[in-house]
């Protein structure tokens, strides 16, 4: 009786132990088998016209350890020399060792000392794996730079100042997975461009934090410098269907003015430099083109400025000129000028992107040498030179110490010859023709001495040209065939599609509506020519099997990840580089 009391006791303890202890292990187990878009749907996708999150995301279960990407690992950077002259490069380009090295030994023979890295491009995606909980909630990330502190490591070595090129509103990838921050049409479905492009609502605060909590990531690594591109609203569609979801009333221009001052407000204390990229008609257009870029509100936001001043993207007419793209001295000189007498007294800093690219006509030493020095003309001394393939030849950004033609940067032949057209001709200088006056067929006025066409492809808020366009670097190993097939058919393709899609011209009176309607016919026509590029490319994919056998040991020999990168450069043709 005695042993029986005492294991009554012990029965129930064991009986306890056995229900609650199953229990205990199946509730994690259940907890651990949901996936992230069960535990946290809400993070992922809200309903349209759901609310705004005020926190950030949370990692997917099962992800990999975020870096470390602390402030006491930060690559100390090469300081901003007096005058910065830079190049771009992708995020596969920073993070091919075969291409750095390119774009290093480059920079060695020529006076490039800056180089400007995607960290985060036009498709979304950050090019390294990063440590924000956000952005691998989202999977927003591509590998594409492996180790962004040996890159960093690397640019030191060669006294190359980096500059982080972050692009912000342009974000199909946030937009998608994040509809509740995405412009939405009336019918409350997501907004796209004609690319069938998301983009993401530049008033919303969550977007600008998401976007800022990567600048000062990649301030964390070692970047000195972060350049926001795509700071702007979307142009490229049907505007009238557009719905911003967390519009406030404010301008257009007063959003993307008071976005860049809370950046500034949160990086410049890191020690960084903000700088904004803009469209180069910006410097001398009155209003803000109807995308926020309004000249003067940009520079009191920031100290840094890039117009894009590309001769290829201005309609024929403009600034007086037959055509710009021929005349690369006198567009980017009147551009510039007009900036300069706009914000005569600012202290902000005028850094253009130059045209590194063919379009319509070829670009070489003359081209590339004439907007140095309209640049320097204007009163300016920093260049960036855009590229979207990322291939620079030294002989063109080798000086030319003569002038044939006085009072004007005609440079005279050089080893790259003449400017010249697709079919081929000579381009005689553009002659100093009078401005057509306002009214006058695809004009519309801007200011009491300017007036800028907004009828012909090419203006616009146009995307880069392709990148198989540039002239080729025979140089380069197996690439001789490949590029000079590419180069006829790029050749061909801005003619044809010129004569298929320019839009018949037509009066503008200045007015916003008519303005607009410009805007959208010039873009539809870039979008066209996009995709007769991105067409061409495809096709002409098969000449890497065409490559002689030189050229195919030196494709084995590449490192891993190289073969990737070099077939992937021509397949971003129209990358928007024209950092729009």
């Amino acid at each position: 009786m005695f042993i029986a009391r005492r294991l009554v006791p012990l029965f129930l303890l064991l009986f306890i132990l056995t229900r609650i202890t199953p229990t205990a292990e199946a509730e994690p187990n259940t907890k651990l088998n949901l996936t992230y878009d069960q535990l946290f749907p809400n993070r992922i996708a809200l309903p349209a016209g759901g609310a705004q999150l005020s926190g950030p995301a949370i990692p997917r279960r099962g992800s990999a350890t975020l870096p470390d990407y602390s402030p006491e690992k930060r690559v100390v950077p090469v300081p901003m020399p007096p005058e910065v002259r830079g190049v771009y490069a992708t995020g596969w380009a920073a993070g091919s060792a075969t291409l750095l090295n390119r774009i290093l030994q480059f920079a060695q023979e020529t006076e490039i000392n800056t180089l400007v890295v995607d960290i985060k491009d036009d498709t979304g995606r950050v090019s390294y794996r990063s440590g924000i909980p956000m952005v691998n909630a989202l999977e927003a990330w591509e590998a594409k730079i492996e180790d962004p502190y040996r890159l960093l490591q690397t640019l030191r070595r060669g006294q190359i100042y980096p500059i982080a090129r972050l692009v912000v509103f342009k974000d199909p990838l946030l937009a998608e997975r994040r509809p509740d921050l995405a412009l939405k049409q009336k019918n409350g479905e997501i907004w796209r461009d004609y690319k069938g492009l998301a983009w993401v609502d530049p008033h919303s605060r969550e977007v600008w934090e998401y976007n800022i909590e990567i600048a000062k990531e990649a301030v964390r690594l070692g970047f000195p410098e972060i350049q926001f591109d795509y700071v702007r609203f979307a142009s490229d569609g049907d505007l009238k269907n557009c719905v911003y979801p967390f519009a406030d009333g404010s301008s257009k221009e007063d959003v993307i003015k008071e976005f860049l001052l809370y950046a500034r407000k949160e990086l410049e204390p890191l020690g960084v430099v903000v700088s904004a990229d803009i469209f180069g008609l910006v410097c001398s257009s009155a209003d803000d083109l109807f995308i926020g870029q309004k000249l003067e509100k940009i520079a009191e936001a920031v100290p840094v400025i890039s117009p894009m001043v590309y001769p290829s993207h201005y309609a024929k007419g403009c600034y007086g000129l037959s055509n710009p793209d021929l005349s690369p001295y006198e567009t980017v000189l009147r551009s510039l000028k007009d900036a300069a007498r706009r914000l005569k007294g600012s202290p902000v800093q005028m850094r253009p992107w130059l045209q590194d690219f063919s379009l319509e006509s070829a670009y070489g030493q003359r081209e590339i040498q004439a907007q140095i020095q309209a640049v320097r003309d204007a009163g300016f001394k920093d260049w960036l030179f855009w590229n979207p393939s990322c291939r620079y030849q030294v002989s063109k950004y080798k000086p030319i110490t003569h002038t044939l033609i006085a009072g004007g940067p005609d440079l005279g032949a050089t080893e790259d010859s003449i400017s010249h057209g697709v079919d081929g001709s000579r381009a005689e200088p553009a002659e100093d023709s009078p401005i057509p006056g306002a009214g006058e067929a695809g004009m519309v006025q801007v200011d009491d001495s300017q007036t800028l066409s907004t009828e012909a492809p090419g203006f616009g808020l146009a995307n880069s040209p392709p990148s198989g366009t540039e002239e080729p670097d025979l140089e380069a190993a197996g690439d001789s065939l490949a590029l000079d097939e590419r180069l006829v058919a790029a050749e061909q393709a801005p003619e044809t599609w010129a004569a298929e899609t320019a839009p018949e011209s037509q009066g503008l009176a200045g007015t916003t509506e008519t303005a607009q309607e410009g805007l959208d016919r010039s873009d539809t026509a870039q979008a066209v020519f996009e995709d007769a590029v991105l067409e061409w490319t495809a096709e002409t994919d098969n000449l890497v099997d065409k490559k002689g056998a030189g050229a195919a040991e030196e494709q084995e020999s590449l490192p891993e990840g190289d073969e990737r990168v070099l077939a992937m450069e021509d397949k971003e043709p129209v990358s928007e580089g024209s950092n729009l």
